[in-house]
């Protein structure tokens, strides 16, 4: 890879970012598509050009069925989906034929009625508070909590949706009610919980009260 870098590096790389304009280009006929521009972000932060982000909200469907469709349909598939978006990367490896190959799955992902509906609630990370440290937490007596009286307990465990790989909790976090409801919710809407003991979310560990 060092020896690709520094023999043909500048050229691949020219030819990528010249894959990803193209791409931008193509799809900006797709107005059900929102791309995430750098007039979206502040002044503080910039772009990266081999990134593509989309938000699905507009089409009414998640990220996760988008994908899906992406993937299984026309063998496409994203870097990230969430709940409202999608992010593609273009490598040196790709070629034209694969951004010809994006632009027809993303027209047909516009044109096509998709299952999977966007939740009446979206999903924002909420406020977490902690009630003691990740090694106290993670080293204390624990017992599996069910899910429906896990509110206001202190977590032993990390829960985590990934996509996107952000934890909602973390070992010594108070769980609460919207915790809960955003965890709920984003596996309803197709994401794969982990770091938690029990993945169909009935239960939590939590640290035994003394």
């Amino acid at each position: 890879a060092r020896h690709q870098m520094a023999t043909a590096g500048r050229a691949l790389m020219t030819q990528t970012l010249s894959l990803a304009n193209q791409a931008n280009q193509s799809i900006q006929s797709l107005k059900k598509l929102q791309r995430l521009r750098p007039s979206d972000l502040s002044a503080d932060y910039t772009l990266d050009p081999t990134r593509l982000t989309l938000d699905t909200a507009p089409l009414g469907i998640t990220g996760f069925a988008a994908d899906e469709f992406l993937h299984t349909q026309w063998g496409v598939t994203a870097e990230l989906p969430t709940l409202c978006q999608l992010t593609f990367i273009f490598s040196l490896g790709n070629t034209a034929d694969d951004i010809a190959q994006l632009t027809a799955a993303l027209t047909a992902l516009c044109s096509q009625p998709i299952q999977g509906s966007l939740p009446a609630l979206q999903a924002q990370m909420p406020a977490t508070q902690s009630a003691m440290t990740p090694r106290q937490a993670f080293f204390a007596q624990r017992i599996a909590c069910p899910i429906s009286v896990c509110a206001g307990r202190i977590s032993a465990e990390t829960v985590c949706a990934y996509p996107p790989g952000i934890p909602t909790l973390l070992p010594g976090d108070t769980i609460t009610a919207d915790a809960i409801a955003q965890l709920q919710q984003l596996q309803a809407a197709g994401a794969i919980l982990s770091g938690n003991s029990d993945p169909t979310l009935q239960t939590i560990a939590v640290v035994q009260s003394s």
